[in-house]
């Protein structure tokens, strides 16, 4: 019925709105008192209810006013037929709508019988629902109108008296109070009906009507009520002959300009945008090119017949082709940033105004889209809400997008705009129009990188002659090429996945086709590996061969010193003798307590040869730190060289055990038993011990060897801490391949490890890779070293050209035995900075989206790691072992969640991009910030922590434990220190009085101050030469402090191992020289090196070991016990 009624009716008034929006208001309808009874005898000689009289003038009135022959008029209904309904407390209303259709000349008598009709026809279809008229119908839209209803009627009949309510008895509330602001819609024309006085109130909204334009209406439904018998057999022509309106004078842009202008002050569009965008990303994650290249684009490949597949869906979904492409779009920037939550823009017309339909001139305006998803979100529910979310920037399109980004007030980056760093444009072929005498075409110049590449991505979409063609446009500078193609490639797979299946989820499955699917599987795997083995069976093979060549190399006189491989041997068998008798249970540990050197070695191997794993723990360490680790590994014993902590577990002298293993046969292990434990910082609070096996670390061993051609003639580095699992494959890749192990025996003093590669003349090292980059820095000439293996950190700065030794970037946590994926040589010059590589061999490397799927090449996701190097799990920990070390869907076989962040790139290397949660790597150590708050809270002065930091610092923001003074951070930091290790301590503390949180009760980071940037002590020194002012310049934004004094030292204020290379880099450029790192730590406050870079400063002081240890003393005194004057904020 209602398809029939309304065919042809226009769903929207002809209204020409102001320039500038009014305020929305009401007028009363003049009518006079006697109207209720005059009407009375109109009804019984019309047979025609009050209701059918006023909607008549109304129609009447308006057909006048407009000059229209068809309009529609709205009103609600009661839904109450239903008995059950009737004594409901509550609204139960439907809406229903009048047309009204005449003749020029028709009379008014004619309009009230064909008015009479209509009502008559509405109320006995008023159960329809008015919104699914709309869905079959179907009309345009526009925003903030309603189609069909945009003019209402309401007649609202008051009883004598209430009914009433319970016990209660109710009271009128004065219907004008209410309708006097009812403006819902444009025009409410109401009534209100008390029996024997009628009255009537007209409200509209000011971006429609102008309040003058209201009056004349008023007034004129006024007069014809009041003369409505006595007008019956006149035509409507003669009701008021000046009534029709005249044509307004045509807008000119200024009239643009200045209705744009109201709309910046337009409070509730700008508060609508602020709720819309509220905590959306301002910016997508874009990977910034190392080198800018010159814009570009991208064809993007669109299905065959796509006009054909649009138009089956736009009938069956209610949607349109342009919120499909956008649909496709916003799924595309959800896979390609890896981000739930995104935004893009795309340009509105600005023309829904008559007025402004035909001016010529550019009226553009640019609205954001935000889409958000998540794991369960299906292609269909991501197309309907980006449906909704594109009807309400329509609705909302006349607010000016530079007052909305205003608003919101979003930080700022150079050549970008926020929330529009994607565009989306979609365009219809047309024929050429005239203007005037000119005959205009399209411009193809649009279709030039340049000009297209306004924002970093354009995604532009053209429907000529039933084709649909599409491309990416790219900035060069903010976008690389390999990545603009493969958004291209996602937008292409997916607008097809949009016309085939809906009730698909959104996941990596929809990303791939073939093609892809097989380009992954040549990523994913290493070289197959050999036979599973133990690092035991490979040193027995060197022992056969070569018993008296040299396996550790000390220079320290220690009571064991250097060892051939068979004086290793036997000191582990005698070691390992006096441990067997105390070997017991399932998985038996010997704790390990030495330092690097010849002890360290024995000791591990013993614990091997006597059937147990060792757990190394790190001389360094607190008390504190052994003793939990002795209690959880439930250790048999403790293999110690030196001072060993106090402890009820047996100690045996490393040292002690002398050479003599009698008739001790050593176990030979399986190479699916524990090798080793290595304690990591844990994400519950207390650190948790990563089990190894034997298979495991023997696969690591093998690939080594092969990888870098270790054999007899290398002198292997070991430089790491014994507690870091790094330490693995600094000792038994040398020793399965017949190689000498030279360990560092001394602290490491950043600025002395170059010289003393070069000294012992080292071929193959791994250095953490801030510790790395300060070497690449250091003139010291390194003529043995053949590789630098780098890894446990991101890379800040690329390897300098010309090195004399090839770099060797890898990539691996603790749970999968040190690497699973190494980079050979630098990284590419001109793409990202941290590729990590392929797999080694026995790797197996999966980028998964949150439900599990592949992600496609250059599409972000969870690293995910299989393979021969996975370890057995977490010790005594079952419930975190089956988080994270979780079965493949698609194999069964065994993978770990990494938890760090990575995707593809086109040449099938792996890059890195970062954590998933908040673990953090600072200065190459792997940090829980969970674990330090958990310390943080045990001190009584503290009542919340949050920690966070990045590759240089650690950073803790306390909460005091009870309100007024503010406790002092160096005896928060100075306790810690005494229970965990020293990278565990937080440089710097910012006391709060609360913790800023998210509305969901999470701590806001970005809301976090930064904190205080001044350094500790008396009032600094201020430069004295231009040299020294830029010095101090660069210091002060390394140290991330607002000024320093010419006489502050660099450790002293807060530098470490990888600020300082930051530093030597920046001053560098700075100074546009070549500098020695060795200088850096030398001169290290602003005077002195600014003195010895101008020749004038006084010789350096020779550091012998002592005054290296009493310089490494005194920066860890500072980092533990003296952080900078925030510690008092």
């Amino acid at each position: 019925y209602w398809a029939g009624a309304l065919a042809g009716a226009p769903p929207y008034p002809d209204v020409t709105p102001p320039v500038r929006a009014e305020p929305h208001g009401a007028v009363t309808v003049p009518l006079r008192p006697d109207l209720a009874d005059r009407l009375r005898e109109l009804q019984r000689a019309r047979g025609a209810s009050r209701f059918m009289i006023f909607a008549a003038a109304l129609a009447a009135t308006l057909h006048r006013r407009t000059g229209r022959s068809e309009l529609t008029v709205g009103t609600p209904v009661a839904l109450r037929d239903d008995p059950r309904a009737r004594s409901v407390v509550g609204p139960c209303l439907n809406s229903v709508v009048l047309v009204s259709r005449v003749l020029p000349s028709d009379t008014l008598g004619q309009v009230l019988l064909r008015t009479r009709d209509a009502v008559l026809d509405a109320v006995a279809h008023h159960d329809v629902p008015f919104e699914a008229v709309v869905e079959r119908l179907n009309p345009p839209r526009r925003p903030g109108w309603t189609p069909y209803l945009d003019v209402t009627l309401n007649l609202n009949v008051v009883p004598g008296e209430w009914p009433a309510l319970g016990g209660l008895k109710a009271t009128a509330e004065p219907m004008d109070r209410i309708w006097r602001h009812e403006q819902k819609f444009g025009l409410t024309f109401t009534v209100t009906d008390r029996g024997d006085r009628l009255e009537a109130v007209l409200s509209y909204r000011g971006d429609r009507y102008r309040r003058a334009e209201a009056e004349w209406l008023a007034g004129a439904l006024g007069r014809t009520l009041d003369a409505f018998g006595d007008l019956l057999d006149r035509p409507l022509a003669a009701i008021e002959p000046d009534m029709v309106r005249q044509a307004p004078p045509a807008a000119r842009y200024r009239d643009f300009v200045a209705a744009e202008a109201a709309a910046r002050d337009d409070a509730a569009g700008l508060g609508h945008w602020a709720r819309v965008l509220d905590g959306a990303p301002p910016y997508l994650d874009l990977a910034t090119p190392v080198q800018p290249a010159p814009h570009g684009m991208v064809p993007v490949e669109l299905p065959p017949r796509l006009a054909d597949r649009l138009r089956d869906l736009t009938a069956t979904r209610a949607v349109t082709p342009f919120q499909v492409l956008a649909a496709a779009l916003a799924a595309a920037l959800h896979a390609w940033t890896g981000r739930p939550d995104v935004t893009f823009g795309t340009p509105m017309a600005n023309r829904d105004r008559e007025e402004f339909a035909d001016l010529v001139g550019p009226l553009l305006n640019t609205a954001a889209v935000r889409s958000r998803r998540d794991t369960g979100t299906t292609l269909g529910g991501l197309l309907a809400a980006v449906r909704d979310a594109l009807l309400d920037a329509h609705e909302h399109a006349a607010v000016p997008f530079e007052a909305v980004v205003d608003r919101l007030n979003p930080p700022r980056l150079p050549g970008r705009t926020p929330y529009v760093d994607a565009m989306l444009s979609v365009e219809t072929g047309q024929q050429p129009i005239r203007l005037g005498e000119a005959r205009l075409e399209p411009d193809a110049g649009h279709e030039d990188a340049a000009v297209s590449a306004k924002f970093p991505l354009t995604v532009h979409f053209r429907q000529e002659g039933g084709q649909f063609t599409g491309r990416v446009a790219y900035r060069g500078d903010q976008v690389a090429a390999a990545d603009a193609t493969t958004l291209a490639g996602l937008v292409g797979r997916l607008v097809r996945r949009f016309t085939e299946d809906l009730d698909r989820p959104l996941s990596g499955s929809v990303l791939l086709d073939a093609a892809e699917r097989a380009r992954l599987g040549m990523f994913e795997h290493g070289p197959r590996s050999a036979p599973p083995t133990t690092v035991p069976a490979l040193l027995a093979e060197q022992l056969a061969r070569r018993p008296d060549a040299p396996a550790i190399e000390t220079a320290i006189e220690t009571a064991i010193g250097s060892l051939t491989y068979r004086e290793l041997d036997e000191r582990a068998r005698a070691l390992a003798g006096r441990l067997r008798p105390l070997v017991r249970g399932p998985l038996p540990v010997a704790a390990l307590y030495a330092p690097r050197g010849a002890d360290f070695v024995v000791g591990m191997l013993a614990a091997w040869y006597a059937g147990c794993a060792f757990c190394p723990i790190d001389p360094d360490h607190p008390d504190e730190r052994a003793g939990f680790v002795l209690r959880d590994t439930g250790a048999v014993a403790l293999l110690a060289a030196g001072s060993p902590p106090d402890t009820d577990v047996p100690v045996l002298d490393i040292a002690a055990a002398g050479r003599s293993a009698g008739s001790f046969e050593p176990v030979t292990p399986d190479p699916a038993a524990p090798a080793y434990v290595i304690y990591t910082s844990g994400s519950t609070g207390t650190p948790k011990g990563v089990v190894v096996g034997h298979g495991n670390l023997a696969h690591l061993v093998r690939w080594y060897i092969d990888a870098f051609e270790v054999g007899p003639a290398d002198r292997g580095a070991h430089l790491s801490s014994v507690g870091f699992d790094a330490s693995q494959w600094e000792v038994w890749p040398y020793l399965a391949a017949g190689a000498r192990v030279v360990p560092h025996e001394r602290p490491v003093v950043i600025s002395d490890v170059a010289g003393w590669l070069a000294e012992r003349e080292i071929t193959v090292c791994f250095l953490a890779t801030p510790l790395a980059e300060v070497v690449w820095a250091d003139p010291v000439p390194l003529p043995a070293l053949r590789w630098m293996l780098y890894g446990a950190a991101p890379l800040t700065r690329r390897p300098p050209a010309g090195l004399s030794y090839d770099v060797c970037n890898n990539y691996g946590p603790t749970e999968c035995t040190v690497a699973v994926a190494s980079l050979p040589g630098p990284p590419p010059a001109a793409g990202p900075l941290n590729v990590v590589g392929r797999p080694i061999t026995g790797a197996s490397i999966h980028v998964l989206d949150e439900s599990g799927g592949r992600c496609p090449a250059g599409v972000p996701g969870e690293i995910h790691i299989g393979g021969d190097g996975v370890a057995i799990g977490y010790l005594g920990r079952p419930g975190q072992t089956e988080e994270r070390f979780v079965r493949d869907a698609r194999t069964g076989r065994r993978v770990y969640r990494t938890g760090d962040r990575g995707r593809w790139l086109p040449d099938g290397t792996l890059e890195y991009l970062g954590r998933l949660d908040r673990q953090l790597k600072v200065r190459g150590h792997r940090v829980e910030p969970r674990e330090v708050e958990a310390h943080l809270l045990a001190d009584p002065l503290v009542g919340r922590a949050f920690v966070t930091g990045d590759a240089a610092r650690l950073l803790a923001y306390l909460v005091p434990d009870r309100g007024g003074e503010r406790p002092d951070g160096r005896a928060v930091l100075a306790r810690l220190a005494e229970r965990v290790p020293r990278h565990l301590v937080p440089d710097r503390v910012v006391w709060l009085d609360d913790l800023p949180t998210t509305p969901n009760g999470k701590v806001d980071v970005d809301k976090l101050p930064a904190p205080a940037r001044e350094p500790e002590g008396a009032a600094a020194a201020e430069p004295g030469t231009d040299l020294e002012r830029r010095v101090a310049r660069v210091w002060a934004a390394v140290l991330d402090l607002d000024r320093v004094g010419v006489d502050d030292n660099f450790f002293d204020a807060g530098g470490n191992s990888m600020l300082l290379a930051r530093l030597h880099a920046r001053l560098q450029e700075e100074l546009d020289a070549g500098l020695s790192m060795r200088l850096l730590f030398q001169y290290p406050t602003v005077r002195s090196f600014a003195q010895a870079y101008a020749g004038a400063a006084p010789p350096a002081r020779d550091h012998d070991d002592g005054s290296i240890r009493d310089r490494a003393a005194r920066a860890r005194r500072y980092r533990t016990t003296r952080p900078r004057r925030d510690a008092e904020r």
